[in-house]
């Protein structure tokens, strides 16, 4: 509680969460993944603790450990568009890791699907394309 953590963490029902076995809180920096910005980022996590295993084994157990300082994630860039605009969008690496870690899970369980596919209404959200970590949407607030 010293470190003035978000609001969220501070909800007795995560609190709560948090004391189960199968739950953990995972706080570390994103440049530990590859943003080119400290963003300390705190997730929750239902039996992954393969992500949270491989992120404490990085840098100071999860935070930043660059010598040379970031450039903050404050202002608006010479182009207009926000300094933030390079943090919406999670770097690749943390993706793979989240990734691997639900395959773990699932692989550890030797979870099969009786389904043969998705309900119609997830298979337009299925996507596997990966972006450009420096396309962002727009910022619209101004």
């Amino acid at each position: 509680m010293k470190q003035g953590p978000s609001s969220i963490c501070t909800l007795q029902a995560l609190r709560t969460l948090a004391r189960l076995e199968c739950f953990q809180l995972c706080s570390f920096d994103q440049c530990m993944y590859g943003l080119c910005a400290t963003k300390p980022t705190t997730l929750s996590l239902l039996r992954l603790s393969t992500f949270k295993d491989v992120t404490l084994s990085k840098g100071l157990r999860g935070r930043c450990s660059h010598r040379a300082k970031h450039k903050p994630l404050q202002g608006i860039q010479q182009d207009g568009s926000f300094a933030t605009a390079r943090a919406k969008i999670y770097p690749v690496a943390m993706n793979r890791a989240l990734a691997i870690a639900v395959s773990r899970f699932l692989t550890e369980r030797q979870l099969q699907s009786s389904v043969p596919q998705l309900p119609m209404d997830l298979q337009e959200l299925n996507n596997t394309e990966m972006i450009d970590g420096s396309i962002a949407h727009p910022d619209y607030h101004r």
